[in-house]
């Protein structure tokens, strides 16, 4: 569920941070294990084959892409955005993006996929230029833009609240894809 923090000239939304812990523990399991099968796999024998590269070179593979979803789900889990009269405010641990609400082009919720079976992904979305529409669904979102990912028990406060909000700081019209069941 969203964390929804609102105020007259503010609204403050953080993530479902259960979801982003499972993946952090998950990425950080795999990566300590993959320390530990580098450590016992070093120093290779005067008499290593190939086959003992191959497997060096993969756990080393596998260790960089761990470590890398371990950073990428501590970013997720510390994001939250701020919308205010005048910005859009996107924060992560990594980064910080904003967006002039007089610059937003294009906005609203889009279908992104499915989640846990029966769930569908949204994202959250401010674009400084306009996307095309997919289907009654879903934008095609593509370059550069401010997203947050919205899961569908929180649709329709999404719909009531953030976006209420947001309307009343921009004259364009928002897309809000339909939230009906898709087939995976």
């Amino acid at each position: 569920m969203l964390n929804i923090k609102r105020n007259d000239e503010q609204i403050i939304i953080k993530g479902n941070n259960s979801r982003n812990i499972i993946c952090i523990i998950m990425a950080s399991i795999m990566s300590i294990t993959g320390i530990f099968v580098i450590a016992g796999l070093l120093p290779l024998e005067n008499n290593h084959t190939s086959e003992d590269i191959f497997v060096l070179v993969f756990v080393i593979i596998w260790e960089v892409l761990s470590v890398f979803a371990v950073f990428k789900w501590i970013n997720e889990y510390s994001k939250y955005i701020t919308i205010t009269d005048k910005t859009i405010s996107c924060f992560a641990l990594f980064k910080k993006e904003v967006v002039q609400w007089c610059d937003v082009k294009d906005w609203g919720l889009s279908y992104h996929g499915n989640g846990t079976p029966g769930s569908n992904i949204y994202h959250l979305y401010f674009s400084k230029s306009v996307f095309e529409e997919k289907n009654e669904c879903k934008k095609k979102l593509k370059g550069k833009y401010l997203k947050f990912d919205v899961y569908e028990p929180d649709y329709e406060k999404v719909v009531n609240e953030i976006m209420a909000f947001c309307e009343k700081q921009t004259s364009v019209t928002p897309f809000i894809g339909k939230n009906k069941f898709h087939i995976i």
